[in-house]
């Protein structure tokens, strides 16, 4: 069995828990050159809307924002090359149909973003399915700054503990107060 048979057959006993276009992405490997700091989809008034709603989700604190690590950049990678364009544009639709409910969120204190978005994600948790445009915009975009950020290089070795090379396996261990949880 090879690395992409292994991650496959993961996502399924998983049932799915990240979104096929995320494995995809997975499985298509690295590709070199620098993350695109914009997109070829989206103004650049959506582009800032993007990048706040990021820093709301994971705001600077002893560690670097999600802006800062270049999430923004990862998020039009993946909805680019690994969203078919219908859902690409449902999912920008339901991005300016989020900005329109709250008003114009970027004109909107951050106090008042963070209650919305609180808001928000309340009600797509406790949604039946199929969910609102703006939360299925909400929750693809929180599935892709989680994992734009703790798969980045920053995310993966400031934030979470990084080992290359484990040693032996110990299924429970007691962690020091303080610990950051271990990356795999």
């Amino acid at each position: 069995m090879n690395r992409r048979e292994a991650i496959t057959r993961t996502a399924v006993l998983l049932g799915g828990a990240v979104s096929a276009s995320t494995i995809a992405a997975v499985l298509s490997g690295c590709k070199t050159g620098p993350i695109p700091p914009s997109s070829t989809f989206l103004t650049p008034e959506q582009e800032s809307l993007v990048a706040q709603l990021c820093d709301l989700i994971l705001p600077k604190t002893g560690t670097p924002a999600a802006t800062e690590v270049g999430v923004p950049g990862f998020i039009y990678t993946i909805l680019q090359e690994c969203t078919p364009a219908e859902d690409r544009e449902a999912w920008t639709a339901g991005l300016m149909q989020l900005d329109a409910d709250a008003g114009g969120l970027l004109r909107l204190p951050v106090d008042q973003q963070t209650a919305f978005l609180k808001k928000l994600d309340a009600e797509a948790r406790e949604a039946k399915e199929p969910l609102t445009p703006p939360q299925a915009a909400w929750r693809k975009l929180k599935e892709l700054t989680l994992i734009g950020y703790f798969t980045s290089e920053t995310g993966a070795s400031e934030v979470l503990e990084y080992i290359p090379v484990p040693g032996r396996f110990e299924g429970c261990i007691p962690l020091p107060p303080g610990q950051r949880t271990y990356v795999i």
